[in-house]
């Protein structure tokens, strides 16, 4: 018989200890040489590890998700206590399985457009669209739990972030659906996206290292109440900004944007 406590303590520190390889990764491609050996070994280092971190995240996220008595009793937390911490589990682990998601993807089309980028007409598959297809659901499903928690708990903070989420992970589906339908609408559009995924990752790995992880370094009730709210928007707030200025600045080296 399998020891769930054993088995939960050793999948954590797996999940934390690649994920913290992969957030020093992501980091030298960004400042590496675009095409260099340093930018294409690191890139794969950051692939490797954003794999292990997003299926080992949705698995803990769907057993939590789904049976969350038996997530925390393996955690060591006592029933009772398991009982009063439900709800927040629930809420927690939504978001986590909506971040890990984004980054399964994100590392899918990224690598994807690599391998495609001389025959684009491989890039879109049926599999590939499936996935999105789903991922736009979770997003619906996130938006409407927020709902219903607004209803049931009343308006709050946490549970706008559900809603929020959820718009993005829709809006998100619908554009890369637009680029599955034309993925090389200028030469160098596979360039753009790849940047885009990768950039992505990066946003949902820094973001669940501030919910998740570095509230498990610093006790969380010295943290201020609008930490969370912070730690959600901040990666966003500055990823999205910089890789639509990165894009910019790559479409006019590639003269595809007037100087």
């Amino acid at each position: 018989m399998i020891d769930l406590t054993l088995f939960h303590e050793l999948w954590r520190y797996t999940h934390i200890g690649i994920g913290f390889l992969g957030l020093f990764a992501f980091w030298v491609p960004v400042f590496a040489k675009k095409g260099s050996s340093l930018h294409t070994r690191a890139g794969k280092v950051f692939v490797f590890c954003g794999y292990v971190v997003a299926v080992t995240a949705m698995v803990s996220a769907a057993w939590a998700l789904l049976s969350p008595m038996s997530f925390l009793t393996s955690r060591g937390i006592p029933e009772e206590a398991a009982l009063r911490e439900v709800k927040q589990t629930e809420f927690l682990f939504a978001i986590l399985f909506f971040l890990a998601f984004s980054v399964f993807l994100g590392l899918l089309v990224g690598v994807r457009l690599i391998r495609t980028k001389q025959t684009p007409e491989q890039f879109t598959t049926t599999p590939l669209k499936s996935l999105y297809a789903g991922y736009g659901l979770t997003g619906a499903a996130l938006f409407v739990y927020g709902l219903v928690r607004f209803y049931t708990d009343g308006v709050s903070g946490p549970y706008i972030l559900c809603v929020v989420l959820g718009v993005l992970g829709m809006f998100d589906m619908i554009d890369m659906m637009k680029f599955f339908a034309n993925p090389r609408p200028t030469p160098m559009a596979w360039w753009y996206k790849h940047m885009e995924s990768m950039i992505g990752c990066g946003i949902g790995f820094h973001t669940a290292f501030l919910i998740f992880g570095l509230s498990r370094i610093i006790n969380a009730d010295m943290l201020p109440a609008q930490f969370f709210l912070i730690a959600i928007f901040l990666p966003t707030a500055v990823g999205i900004p910089a890789v639509s200025m990165w894009i910019r600045y790559y479409k006019r080296r590639f003269k595809e944007l007037p100087a």
